[in-house]
């Protein structure tokens, strides 16, 4: 078994390598195709000369198009006194004559802009190189002039039946000589890609640009070399992890049960590393993660008072995404249409949401109506009644205090104060060396009370790594805001509500009797516990964060919306479920339905920076869900997260171990 071992982590480092070489090797490959490309002075230079050709082409189409229409306009006053001549009736060629010379004139005017644009062209092709930004500016300026004179000259290589009097058609003859012309030209010349500009060229380059060329595979390993270096080191890794469990057995165990206790953590880390890949880096963009925060603060906050419900009754509020729409409707109507004072709709808006989940919570505490249809009827109710009030119409501009309480970022106090000018928000960053001083703090302090009262604690190393790995995480978070824009006013919204209720969950009486129902409704009201009044109670608290949650929506996107809401319930729902709250109810923490929606907004806002559709977005969603709660059954029916795959394990050994019995 040991050899076995060591085999195992002798193939993962050759991987390792393999994997690491392939990567060094896209690099060198990558170099040497960019050493041959040529620098942008070079492209400057052939593209100033193919763009003063390009023009001069396009200037003599432009040219013989006119020449052509003054031939046909020659003919049409030839035919104009041949029946006057005769004593026929004129107005009608003398309306079509009139329309040619209104568009000649046009035609000439547009000939002077391209000769102007040309010209322009010539004077920027003699740079020397030795500004590199003028040249790059001056690539960009070809380009528009060049443009400029395709489109003049598309301008006058046709007549616009439109304009004509006499209703000159599409085939007429003068169109169909500025057509021939130009097409001649640039079948003269097919270096000069004129050729894009008519029919028959345009259909060429758009079968050419539909034609899929196969990618080599050192083209391959040139564009994502990175990508062998990440699965180096995750070979590496779990050839570290294979070593570990084969020389220290019993700190591999340890590690386990660290990960069993934190599974859905590690996943966050390893689904953020993937996305923060396949968006080549984009994911962690300091704006990127301020985006994050600000997109996921609503439903932060909805996963708090749905984790309520499900720990005590193993029930779900299904209105939650509608009552939000409900609110923000009434919260526009308060302070856009009433022009209420926000200090009065922000309380009057949570007192209507704390009536709601009274409502609710009434019918399911006391009425015993099942959660499910109650929220489901409260769902249809508070869409139509949102419709009602905002006539089907989006109400938007809310007053500038409310949203510099739900969508505002904190100005930088301490850097404007100081004079600093750091590029970044000092005053965030302050803050943030605030908190990881405080978070310090707790652990050494809450360590030395369990210790003072014997409790079994963790060994000084593992507090430390701990500690340093998750304050390295949380200066990188505050670090990213305030390299942004500093931090979200809604973070501290978020932070509230997130302390308040980790608070209640964990040091309260109430928090313990929302737990006992969870795990036997029963026995926690032969214990005392109120369980009708815990329901209720919990139902109102819905209530409450739902119509905060719909204050910091219509914040955030300045308006109230007839279908704003839908579906976050589902979100809420799925983040404490991933967050591990057991479908069974009793079982749940609020740190665990943070995790879960930051989960949900990592991956939605990873496949939103990879473009991919809505229809792929919501399948992988829905997987990670179904794989949360399959983690949750097998941890409950097993022990742990992972034991299954180590009773596989088990199941062979003895295997083994009974054939070897046989055979002796």
């Amino acid at each position: 078994m040991k050899n076995k071992g060591l085999l195992s982590v002798v193939c993962l480092l050759v991987i390792t390598v393999l994997l690491a070489g392939a990567g060094t090797w896209g690099i060198i490959d990558r170099n040497r195709v960019l050493n041959e490309q040529p620098t942008e002075f070079e492209l400057y230079q052939e593209e100033s000369v193919q763009a003063i050709a390009q023009g001069e082409a396009y200037l003599e189409a432009a040219e013989e198009a006119i020449g052509n229409i003054e031939n046909y306009k020659a003919q049409m006053e030839k035919n104009r006194d041949t029946l006057a001549g005769a004593g026929g009736d004129t107005a009608s060629i003398e309306a079509a004559i009139a329309d040619v010379d209104t568009f000649l004139t046009r035609a000439n005017e547009n000939r002077e802009k391209m000769v102007t644009h040309i010209e322009k062209v010539k004077e920027i092709s003699s740079l020397d190189g030795s500004d590199a930004e003028a040249v790059t500016n001056a690539r960009g300026t070809i380009q528009k002039r060049i443009n400029m004179v395709r489109t003049a000259l598309k301008t006058i290589t046709k007549i616009d039946p439109d304009e004509s009097a006499s209703n000159l058609s599409s085939e007429s003859y003068a169109k169909k000589q500025c057509e021939a012309t130009a097409a001649a030209i640039a079948e003269s010349n097919p270096d000069l890609d004129l050729g894009e500009q008519f029919t028959v060229y345009k259909e060429a380059a758009d079968a050419a640009e539909n034609v899929v060329v196969p990618k080599t595979f050192g083209e391959f390993l040139r564009e994502n070399w990175d990508y062998m270096y990440w699965l180096a080191g995750l070979a590496l890794f779990f050839a570290g992890l294979m070593f570990i469990k084969y020389k220290k057995p019993e700190t591999y165990r340890n590690l386990i049960t660290k990960t069993n206790k934190n599974m859905m953590l590690v996943a966050l880390v390893f689904i953020t590393l993937i996305f923060f890949v396949m968006t080549r880096y984009k994911l962690l963009l300091p704006v990127n993660v301020s985006n994050i925060i600000n997109q996921n603060a609503y439903i932060i906050i909805l996963a708090c008072g749905m984790l309520m419900c499900i720990v005590c009754s193993a029930n779900i509020d299904l209105s939650v995404g509608r009552v939000m729409g409900f609110i923000g409707a009434c919260a526009a109507k308060f302070m856009i249409e009433g022009k209420m004072p926000v200090y009065i709709a922000i309380p009057l808006c949570l007192l209507i949401g704390i009536a709601i989940g009274a409502w609710q919570g009434f019918w399911i505490a006391y009425m015993k109506i099942p959660a499910f249809v109650v929220t489901l009827a409260g769902q249809l109710t508070f869409y139509g009644l949102t419709m009602m009030i905002l006539q089907g119409l989006t109400i938007n501009n809310f007053p500038a205090a409310f949203n510099t309480i739900f969508n505002s970022y904190l100005p930088d106090f301490i850097g404007t104060g100081l004079g600093l000018n750091l590029g970044i928000n000092v005053t965030a960053m302050a803050i943030g060396i605030l908190v990881v001083a405080v978070f310090i703090v707790i652990q050494l302090v809450g360590r030395a009370n369990r210790v003072k009262k014997g409790y079994p604690v963790e060994s000084v190393t593992a507090m430390w790594v701990k500690i340093v790995i998750i304050s390295v995480v949380l200066l990188w978070l505050f670090y990213s805001m305030a390299a942004a824009f500093g931090l979200p006013t809604v973070l501290f919204t978020v932070a509230i509500v997130l302390l308040i209720y980790l608070f209640i969950t964990s040091r309260t009486v109430m928090g313990r009797h929302l737990y006992a129902m969870g795990g036997n409704v029963n026995a926690a009201r032969l214990s005392g516990v109120k369980t009708q009044k815990m329901l209720f109670l919990a139902y109102v608290n819905m209530g409450l964060l739902a119509a905060l949650a719909g204050l910091v929506y219509a914040a955030r996107l300045n308006a109230a919306s007839p279908q704003a809401g839908a579906g976050d319930e589902l979100y809420a729902i799925a983040s404490c479920y991933i967050g591990g709250a057991s479908a069974y109810g009793g079982i749940g923490t609020v740190g665990g339905a943070l995790i879960g929606a930051m989960t949900m907004g990592v991956i939605k806002n990873g496949m939103s920076i990879m473009s991919l559709g809505q229809d792929i977005q919501q399948i992988v969603l829905g997987m990670v869900l179904l794989m949360a709660v399959v983690v949750d059954i097998v941890s409950k029916s097993s022990g742990s997260s992972l034991s299954f795959l180590s009773k596989f394990q088990s199941k062979k050994e003895k295997k083994t171990e009974a054939v070897a019995a046989g055979k002796a």
